[in-house]
């Protein structure tokens, strides 16, 4: 008998079943998380994916400080950025997301405490934005640790508990710097400032940043069931298809424009969110972005999608057909 011919609840509830399609990808990343995450197969080792070659071509470029360097150095020798952190975090993701890589590697140890070396008093990550609060990065890069295993390290508390600090009254968070009117987060100017650029939590929430930091909450076994958390998730799902209050990434098109793994806010890393943590599905926010899912899949069982970034990951349709359907799953079960 064919493992998907009892189709189940949330395929059912799809215009076609994705599951045939999936399970003819032959990348075994995603035959992986196709298994366990759709099909419940528990009896696994993530760890034999920690060898394939797509995972083997991002260690080797590790640094012995646990950095990975950055590919334009001479041009950026004079930036505020501190490109090995971003370098890093962008390095951490693909290890994470696509290989399943946690703290058990000695890898993604010393990538980690790279990372933790450029927390700050305040529980922040700093120095992708030079002297300024990275509410985004802070996020992502929180994100990562937290998919990695490291939810118990006290130093993840202090980064939640600073994000909780600095949340906004209507429950998102922004960058401070979007408040000021800066036309382009590249400008090197306000990153070189000698005091950071203070929040204002009676400002509007740009659900770019939000959509962002909620993903490191909902990741969280402890941290996506707090009130600070709910009203996060409240006040991404009022956005859901609007244009952000804030200029960078402003048009409602951001919304559907996606990259794997999570960069920026978009639907699937929003509804990926909110299906982690249990949130209604019947939230008629909710039920207008599955509905958007509905209404875009091809006969196969694939999604038709505007990839923006992150292109060069094997197969990448197909991760995103993974996630799309993982999130049915959450949402309605088996």
């Amino acid at each position: 008998m064919s493992l998907f011919f009892m189709q189940p609840k949330w395929a059912s509830l799809l215009e076609y079943d994705p599951l045939a399609h999936l399970q003819s990808v032959s990348n075994p990343a995603i035959q992986f998380f196709v298994q366990r995450d759709l099909l419940d197969n528990r009896d696994l080792s993530v760890e034999k994916l920690w060898t394939l070659p797509g995972a083997e071509k991002v260690l080797r470029r590790q640094q012995p400080n646990g950095s990975w360097p950055d590919k334009n150095k001479k041009k950026h020798a004079n930036s505020p950025t501190n490109y090995a952190v971003l370098e890093t975090y962008r390095s951490l993701r693909v290890l994470v997301e696509c290989y399943g890589l946690n703290k058990k590697h000695p890898a993604i140890q010393k990538a980690a405490e790279f990372l933790f070396s450029t927390q700050t008093s305040y529980g922040d990550f700093r120095g992708i934005y030079g002297t300024q609060f990275t509410t985004n990065y802070s996020g992502g890069i929180l994100e990562f640790l937290v998919k990695a295993g490291y939810d118990s390290d006290a130093r993840i508390d202090r980064a939640f508990k600073w994000f909780m600090s600095v949340q906004q009254d209507d429950g998102g968070w922004l960058l401070p710097v979007q408040v000021a009117g800066l036309s382009s987060l590249a400008s090197d100017d306000w990153m070189q400032q000698p005091t950071e650029v203070a929040f204002d939590p009676t400002l509007p929430s740009s659900h770019m940043v939000a959509g962002i930091v909620i993903r490191a909450f909902a990741n969280h076994p402890k941290y996506r069931q707090t009130p600070e958390a709910r009203k996060a998730a409240d006040f991404l799902v009022s956005r859901i298809f609007k244009s952000d209050k804030y200029t960078f990434r402003q048009h409602k098109s951001y919304w559907t424009k996606y990259t794997f793994p999570f960069w920026w806010n978009d639907l699937i890393g929003c509804l990926d969110a909110l299906s982690l943590m249990h949130y209604p599905v019947d939230t008629p926010g909710v039920q207008g972005a599955l509905h958007h899912f509905r209404t875009t899949q091809l006969p196969n069982g694939s999604w038709r999608l505007d990839l923006l970034a992150a292109k060069t990951i094997p197969d990448i349709t197909s991760w995103f057909d993974l996630m799309i359907s993982r999130i049915f799953k959450r949402f309605y079960g088996n």
